[in-house]
């Protein structure tokens, strides 16, 4: 994602026009279902290898009706991601990017930084050329990632972005994704209720993890005319 003079906001916008969130019709799913083993290539043109969730260093959820000191503050896995992206086309029309729905761009990376307490790691995904990851896949790629290695983790993420309303639509499957969400000044973010996504380890419709996703905007952090990361940074 490219940035213009150090206090513009960000100019290189994806053409692709994301799914209304407001006045959804359709039945709202209380959970989105992951995997618990994902395939990705961290490479361009490489085969795709093997990324598996440890479930016994997924924490259980913690019991909102208790209250106990020596519980201490509620953890959270802190994830920063990103994506990267080309323009099929020097220009879109109009029509092509509200109407026809046809405009695209192909989706080079995503990739993340993850910490927590003293704990970092980071990962990146070269997508298949014109294909994209889902935002379910991508979850899990984090979670294997941070429990291989080695991190006990609690179940539930902060998921950060700068100017994510373009970095979301890189997911294929973005509908759903965008259900979970709210538009705060051109943000997307969770408000009263996480994203919550159940990993399935087995065909047992009982076995299976569940980890709750706070998803944020860094931009919302920013006065206006200094919204660029690197104005947040100083």
């Amino acid at each position: 994602m490219e940035e213009t003079a150090e206090n513009d906001v960000i100019a290189d916008t994806p053409a692709e026009a994301p799914p209304k969130v407001e006045g959804e019709e359709e039945e709202f799913e209380l959970f989105l279902v992951g995997k618990h083993s994902v395939a990705m290539s961290e490479e361009p043109y490489q085969p795709p290898g093997e990324f598996s969730i440890i479930r016994e260093r997924i924490d259980l959820p913690r019991d909102k009706n208790r209250k106990d000191p020596s519980d201490g503050p509620m953890r959270f896995l802190l994830v920063g991601f990103d994506t990267e992206y080309q323009s099929l086309k020097p220009l879109y029309t109009n029509a092509e990017v509200t109407k026809k729905k046809t405009a695209r761009y192909e989706v080079l990376s995503y990739q993340f930084f993850a910490k927590m307490d003293d704990f970092t790691t980071s990962g990146i995904v070269i997508p298949e050329p014109r294909r994209r990851i889902s935002f379910v896949d991508f979850i899990s790629y984090v979670i294997a990632k941070v429990t291989s290695a080695g991190a006990q983790i609690p179940p539930t993420i902060v998921l950060v972005g700068h100017f994510n309303k373009a970095d979301f639509p890189a997911f294929d499957d973005r509908d759903q994704a965008f259900k979970k969400l709210v538009i705060i000044r051109n943000s997307l973010i969770t408000l009263s209720y996480p994203i919550k996504i159940r990993i399935g380890f087995s065909d047992d419709a009982n076995d299976f993890a569940e980890v709750n996703v706070h998803v944020r905007d860094t931009i919302l952090l920013a006065p206006g005319g200094q919204r660029t990361l690197s104005a947040i940074g100083r």
